[in-house]
């Protein structure tokens, strides 16, 4: 709806006039009052830290409060175990918690949360297999291998490859809660895999399936790329083809190693009912430095002691990323405290926020008409709104104006909704990040370029 009006232009830098100088007093006041005034949540005023866990994660999280002690003298972490009953619900205040995704019933969607490592499920098979070449060239179909696991009849890899022969084999599987309930989620398993042959750990399934070269194997990944054993000797990761095409397709071919596995797992090609996810959860980002600092040694030093309770270490790439978004905003606060002045940094903050106010009234202002009489000195706006907009259902907005569609090969295609490309006009070139460079939230990642004019996304 396009609406006529006149503005006096006086009245309009008037207006501009009177918003700037509530800003610059707004500023001050801010930087003012934030230097003379200690936080409370300053560590120096409390040693005590405490975090609550789901109890699946008792011996995890007890174990990192315990090397976190012993790194961090007088520095005190005590662990509450959730309790299992419905009404034990998180009602710990702003604690920090640390909860897999089984007991996510605990917690709410809208509290704030990052993953702090995993427990992922892998199928195995012998790499004597005969068939090795045809099941890591077309994989298996996972609701092939979902009947198979629910059948009490005869298991054959006729029945999970094009060419696969009257070959039977049995199915040995690590008798864990954990591998249990993600096996059990996958379509028509079923919840008990009759005739399924369990054993006791890893190293006995290992055994079991050296001596049955058609076997198939379920164990954890932690199994897998354990660094004392450096893996399964003659056992292979068993691929999924997850879309059921026949083939391992680019987005599937992720199982010639555990690191590429890992990788996997992290981009959303590996099938979300193989493994959960450990959460650290909590109301609100943590700001407390007791918690950060515990939080931030959790996805360092802390990874290495996953494995030993049968959970899988974080790639540094994603923990780098989780600990960037986690300490966002810290380099203003220690810049502050190594000597800079409070007047200069109001004078550079101060000047971004110049910069900001100008190109707010830039993108409020551009599109609209105006035409200016030197007899009336008046301005007629063209209003600009949602009316003017091409908005696409099906994908994913940002408030950053920016849009995400999953394609179905798995790739992600990300875009500039119509409201950016109305505010920038013709664009004569755009500067995008390299292959393989990765990208972060809050971070720019691509520039749009308009005759040497270059704007960041």
């Amino acid at each position: 709806m396009n609406i006529p009006t006149e503005i006096k232009l006086t009245g309009l830098k008037s207006r501009k006039m009177r918003n700037l100088i509530m800003l610059v007093i707004s500023l001050f006041l801010s930087v003012t009052v934030s230097s003379g005034i200690k936080s409370a949540d300053d560590p120096a005023s409390d040693n005590s830290l405490s975090v609550f866990c789901s109890p699946d994660l008792e011996g995890l999280v007890s174990r990192w409060a315990g090397e976190f002690r012993k790194q961090n003298q007088g520095q005190d972490v005590k662990v509450v175990i959730l309790s299992d009953d419905p009404e034990g619900k998180f009602n710990s205040g702003k604690n920090l918690g640390f909860i897999s995704s089984q007991y996510s019933r605990f917690y709410e969607e809208r509290m704030w949360n990052t993953i702090v490592g995993r427990d992922v499920t892998v199928l195995v098979f012998n790499a004597e297999n005969p068939l090795a070449e045809e099941v890591s060239t077309s994989g298996i179909p996972l609701s092939k291998l979902a009947d198979a696991l629910g059948t009490t009849g005869n298991r054959n890899w006729g029945l999970l490859l094009k060419s696969g022969g009257n070959y039977p084999f049995n199915i040995y599987i690590v008798d864990d809660q954990s591998i249990n309930a993600g096996i059990s989620e996958l379509p028509d398993a079923g919840n008990i895999f009759p005739g399924c042959i369990r054993v006791e750990n890893a190293g006995e399934l290992v055994t079991s399936m050296q001596n049955d070269k058609y076997s198939i194997g379920i164990c954890k990944m932690s199994d897998v790329m354990d660094p004392v054993s450096n893996g399964m000797a003659g056992i292979n990761l068993l691929p999924v083809d997850r879309n059921e095409n026949g083939s391992l397709d680019y987005m599937e071919r992720i199982y010639d190693n555990p690191v590429n596995l890992s990788r996997g797992v992290w981009m959303g090609k590996y099938p979300s009912t193989l493994f959960n996810n450990i959460y650290s959860v909590s109301s609100s980002q943590p700001v407390n430095k007791a918690e950060k600092a515990f939080l931030i040694w959790c996805l360092t030093e802390g990874q290495t002691y996953l494995n030993q309770f049968g959970f899988s270490e974080l790639l540094r790439g994603e923990r780098d990323s989780r600990i960037e978004m986690l300490t966002y905003g810290d380099r203003t606060i220690v810049a502050s405290e190594t000597g800079i002045r409070a007047s200069t940094v109001l004078l550079l903050m101060l000047g971004l926020l110049s910069i900001s106010f100008i190109i707010s009234l830039v993108i409020k202002y551009i599109g609209e008409k105006r035409t200016v009489t030197a007899e009336k000195s008046t301005i007629s706006t063209r209003i600009f709104d949602e009316n003017n907009l091409d908005i696409m259902p099906g994908l994913y907005y940002d408030k950053s104006h920016t849009w995400a569609f999953m394609e179905k090969d798995g790739m992600v295609r990300i875009g500039l909704d119509d409201f950016i490309q109305h505010v920038a006009g013709h664009v004569t070139r755009v500067k995008m990040k390299n292959t393989v460079e990765y990208v972060i939230k809050w971070k720019p990642f691509l520039s749009i370029i308009q005759y040497g004019m270059q704007f960041n996304i």
